[in-house]
């Protein structure tokens, strides 16, 4: 038999983690059962806890741009686009 682990969250918290599970086919309790196996496996918190600033953001994005332009991707209409993609998953299935 298991341990019982009980702990107080603002309501509005549990509902929106709560319908989160639920629209990915979990429950609350599995979910948190999930987090902590991860935490023991992963010897750590497995989760990335820092936040990316709006210049960081902007910075990657005019790198994109920038690497787009000099291997002339970025003129490349949608469906070009959406074969190339095809084509990768289809090369790392292999």
């Amino acid at each position: 038999m298991g341990a019982l682990v009980q702990f107080r969250v603002d309501n509005d918290l549990k509902n929106q983690a709560t319908k989160i599970c639920e629209d990915i086919g979990l429950d609350l309790q599995s979910y948190l059962r999930m987090c902590l196996k991860q935490l023991v496996n992963q010897k750590g918190v497995p989760l990335i806890m820092h936040t990316i600033s709006d210049e960081e953001i902007m910075d990657a994005i005019r790198n994109c741009n920038k690497h787009s332009k000099e291997n002339g991707l970025d003129k490349m209409a949608m469906e070009e686009i959406d074969e190339t993609i095809a084509e990768c998953r289809k090369e790392r299935r292999k």
